[in-house]
């Protein structure tokens, strides 16, 4: 019986297996919007950064990072508009698909969604955004959240700092909340990665 139970949960966890739709927002503030359907050649170039499965919360926050930076390239190209985004506010700003720290957690926070939705992040739940204040005098900052399901442990996912495409940060959330700059916070490394 708990073969089967068991069997029932992973079919059911296992997603759809239908190239999702990517919904995304963007112009500082999330004041411009798009859906955007991904073909299913597409979405396998998602889904295979998880085969095999991550055998660690570790390796799966790198397999997400690379996720994270694939979804925003796709999201980029579809949209026409966010291949544009350069990493902070000050590059980019004023220009098309320039996105601020909220664009990017919410649209982070979208992608977190879809991946665990389809079964492919099995050592992480995903939480809300989360925001810090008086980051350079520019007042808050937002970050995407994931938690370590074994531990509790949870991890800011931000992907602000980079330009489209590139992985995002991910670091313990408190050592994210402590930063008080607005300069990219030192990576954490993950042996044999």
């Amino acid at each position: 019986m708990r073969a089967v139970l068991l069997l029932m949960i992973v079919l059911w966890s296992a997603g759809t297996g239908a190239a999702p739709l990517l919904s995304i927002c963007y112009g500082a503030g999330c004041v411009k919007t798009a859906a955007l359907p991904l073909d299913e050649a597409q979405w396998r170039q998602v889904a295979k950064l998880f085969e095999p499965y991550p055998e660690s919360a570790a390796e799966e926050r790198v397999r997400i990072a690379r996720a994270i930076a694939t979804l925003e390239r796709l999201s980029g190209e579809l949209s026409g508009v966010t291949h544009l985004d350069r990493g902070g506010n000050s590059v980019g700003a004023g220009q098309p698909g320039q996105l601020d720290c909220r664009d990017e957690s919410i649209n982070t926070t979208t992608y977190l969604r879809i991946l665990k939705r389809e079964g492919l992040l099995y050592h992480h739940n995903v939480l809300e955004r989360r925001m810090r204040e008086h980051v350079a005098g520019i007042g808050a900052h937002w970050t995407a959240v994931l938690e370590e399901r074994e531990s509790g442990a949870r991890f800011a996912v931000d992907s602000w700092f980079r330009d489209n495409g590139e992985e995002p940060i991910i670091i313990p959330l408190q050592q994210w909340l402590d930063f008080d700059e607005e300069i990219e916070p030192p990576p954490i490394e993950i042996e044999g990665w």
